[in-house]
């Protein structure tokens, strides 16, 4: 690990974006969402390395900035109007899976503590 720190700080650090991960997945366009993400952060990592750092960028650095960033743009801005969400997406709460269980099998309301 670099300047000696626990590798608990790697663990903290997998925790976290695996939390994140989990909490986009709620948004209807979470595919969307992600490519911003990820255009800003290409921009501010190159922002941060050398402005914090002292670590100017080359002349790639830009050029990896402005591909990420118009990438970004045409995912999140390219087709909007023209997707939809979908107007039957299953619901994430257990409740939902319950609804669905019940409905698959009979055998299913003796785990959902109710009735048909």
């Amino acid at each position: 690990m670099r300047h000696e720190r626990s590798p608990l700080m790697l663990l903290r650090a997998a925790v976290s974006l695996a939390l994140f991960a989990w909490l986009l997945s709620f948004h209807p366009n979470a595919g969307r969402a992600y490519a911003a993400y990820g255009g800003v952060y290409a921009a501010a990592a190159v922002m941060w390395g050398w402005l914090v750092e002292k670590s100017p960028p080359d002349r790639w650095d830009p050029i990896g900035v402005a591909v990420c960033l118009i990438g970004m743009a045409i995912i999140t801005f390219g087709c909007a109007g023209h997707h939809t969400v979908p107007s039957q997406a299953q619901p994430r709460s257990s409740e939902g899976v319950q609804h669905f269980v019940r409905r698959s099998s009979p055998e299913a309301t003796s785990l959902s503590g109710g009735s048909r």
